[in-house]
């Protein structure tokens, strides 16, 4: 996984993959979010996401379509070194917010790595920068990892209703609809 998100199913995914049928040939998820039961999916069988905010999806597309150049541009953000303050990747946050011009895939990832409790930054009314210490994903490889699952998955910004109408068989729907508080 490599987003921190309200609502994650981390911590649920082993009980909800219990709950899966015994055999599917593809999954879909109308709503994705930050994919904790997507990512524990077989890659063998077809899947499809979705979800309604094109700056999340612009990450998993971006790691799908332009891993490499991608990948480069968040390490490109130095994590902070060991004792370091956070007030120069607190900067570089308040620049990605101020910046709309930028790429939106890295500006989101970004924000919603390092700001307050993995909440989408622009949900709050002053946004800030709370977890500077977490932008060390980029010294993993997670990143690379999810950019190579995410290869051959179809991945659709907007209504989830094409994805729930489209015809197939053996298909497996998770949906854990978006609430908010």
């Amino acid at each position: 996984m490599i987003f921190r998100y309200p609502g994650c199913k981390a911590r649920l995914r082993k009980a909800i993959m219990s709950l899966a049928p015994a055999r599917f040939t593809e999954y879909r998820e109308p709503f994705v979010g930050g994919g904790a039961v997507f990512f524990g999916i077989r890659k063998d069988v077809r899947r499809w996401i979705n979800d309604m905010d094109p700056a999340l999806m612009a990450v998993y597309l971006a790691l799908r379509d332009r891993r490499e150049p991608f990948i480069e541009a968040c390490r490109a953000i130095k994590p902070l070194e060991e004792d370091e303050s956070p007030e120069r990747l607190q900067a570089v946050f308040h620049l990605f917010v101020e910046d709309r011009d930028m790429d939106p895939a890295l500006r989101y990832f970004f924000l919603s790595r390092t700001a307050w409790g993995g909440v989408p930054y622009r949900l709050h009314r002053t946004p800030f920068c709370a977890a500077a210490e977490l932008w060390n994903i980029v010294e993993s490889d997670r990143l690379d990892r999810a950019g190579e699952f995410l290869q051959r998955v179809t991945i659709t910004v907007g209504d989830y209703i094409p994805l729930l109408k489209a015809p197939g068989e053996g298909v497996w729907v998770y949906a854990d609809p978006p609430y908010y508080s």
